[in-house]
C-alpha cells in the first residue's frame, strides 16, 4: 500500500473514481513564492555548469532511484536512537532528465570537475553525506537547518536551509567514478515520500587546467565560481517533478486517510 508521496497512482496501484470519493473538495488556496536571482555580465572565463546524474539515496549503481522513499517508525527496543539511515553507491554520471525519473544509467566515461554540492532532505532529515567510494575520503556533508519562528523562511520545525560545499580548485573526477551516499532521518514517527538527494554542479574539463583529483583530500572552501546556473537547474528539476505529477493526476480530488481504498 502506498501511503503518500509524489508517486500517487504508481504501477500496480489504483486511484479512486470521483464518485467514490467521500472527502469534500478542499477550499481553494493561493500560494506565493518569492526568490532572488543574482546575475552578472558574461566573462570570457565563465564556464557552463550542469547537474551530475548522481545522487539519489534510493538508487544504486544501475538505477537512478525513485527520488523518494519511506521512513518507517522505529522500534525503540531495537533502535533506541530512532535514526533511520540509508546508504548506497552511484556513479557520478551526467545530468539529463530530472534525476532520470527512475531510468537506468547510461554513462559515458569522461572527465568533469565538481565545483559545488548541496543536499536535499525533508522535515526530520538529519543530514546527507558524500564519500569517494574508492578511497573512503569524505567529500561533503550537507546538514539541515530548522526554522524556529513563524515568519516566512523561518517556519518552526521545518527545513529552511541545507549547508553547502564549494571547491576551489574544482574537484576533478570521471563520470564513471563511484560515490557513496549516506543519509539519515529521525524515525521517532514514520515519514512517507522523503528525499535524500545531492545536487552536484559540475563542469566539463577545460583543455588546460589544474584541479584537485578525486583521489586527493578535498577541503570545501569559498569559490568565485558562478553557481547560479546550478541553482536554476535544481529549481527547474523540482518544479518539473511537481508539474509532471500534477498533469498526470489532474482531475482527482484529495484522498485522506479515512477514504476507503480498493486494492
Amino acid at each position: 500500500t502506498y501511503h503518500g508521496g509524489l508517486w500517487c497512482c504508481n504501477t500496480g496501484e489504483h486511484c479512486l473514481e470521483k464518485n467514490e470519493l467521500i472527502t469534500p473538495a478542499p477550499p481553494n488556496s493561493t500560494y506565493y513564492m518569492r526568490y532572488t536571482i543574482d546575475y552578472d555580465e558574461i566573462q570570457p572565463d565563465n564556464r557552463e555548469l550542469y547537474l551530475a546524474g548522481c545522487c539519489d539515496a534510493s538508487g544504486d549503481l544501475s538505477h537512478h532511484g525513485a527520488i523518494e522513499y519511506d521512513v518507517p517508525k522505529c522500534d525503540p527496543s531495537i533502535n533506541p536512537g530512532c535514526v533511520y539511515t540509508v546508504s548506497t553507491r552511484q556513479h557520478v554520471g551526467t545530468g539529463s532528465a530530472v534525476f532520470g525519473l527512475g531510468d537506468d544509467y547510461t554513462i559515458d566515461d569522461r572527465e568533469v570537475e565538481l565545483v559545488y554540492a548541496v543536499g536535499h532532505q525533508h522535515r526530520s532529515g538529519l543530514g546527507i553525506h558524500l564519500f569517494n567510494d574508492k578511497t573512503d575520503e569524505h567529500i561533503c556533508s550537507s546538514m539541515p537547518t530548522y526554522g524556529t519562528g513563524i515568519e516566512a523562511g523561518n517556519e518552526n520545525g521545518y527545513v529552511i536551509a541545507m549547508s553547502t560545499c564549494t571547491f576551489n580548485p574544482p574537484l576533478r573526477m570521471r563520470t564513471t567514478d563511484v560515490l557513496r551516499i549516506i543519509a539519515s532521518y529521525d524515525s521517532t514517527v514514520g515519514h512517507t515520500g522523503v528525499m535524500s538527494l545531492w545536487y552536484l554542479a559540475i563542469s566539463n574539463v577545460p583543455k588546460t587546467s589544474q584541479s584537485t583529483s578525486l583521489d586527493s583530500v578535498v577541503s570545501p572552501s569559498q569559490t568565485s565560481w558562478k553557481v547560479v546556473g546550478a541553482f536554476s537547474i535544481a529549481a527547474v528539476a523540482t518544479i518539473a517533478i511537481a508539474m509532471y505529477q500534477r498533469a498526470k493526476h489532474q482531475g482527482y480530488e484529495v484522498v485522506n486517510e479515512n477514504t476507503p481504498v480498493h486494492s
